[in-house]
């Protein structure tokens, strides 16, 4: 996803949680959602690790996230 488009959904996304694992970007995982269209396990590597992007994405899902993206 470029800049353009992601500067409009950034504020539509919870903040990025700071921890001790280094974190996958919300740009990154978004553009593997919204790209791929394929099961989790199959998303490649590039957008991150499928575990990470389904957990973000069915914890957003309740939220509304999805929905305002």
């Amino acid at each position: 996803m470029s800049d353009a488009p992601w500067e409009r959904l950034e504020p539509l996304l919870p903040p990025l949680a700071g921890g001790g694992r280094p974190y996958l970007k919300h740009q990154r995982m978004v553009s593997g959602v919204l790209r791929t269209g394929a099961p989790w396990r199959n998303v490649l590597e590039s957008f991150g690790k499928w575990t990470t992007m389904a957990s973000r994405f069915h914890r957003w899902l309740p939220k509304g996230s999805w929905q305002q993206v």
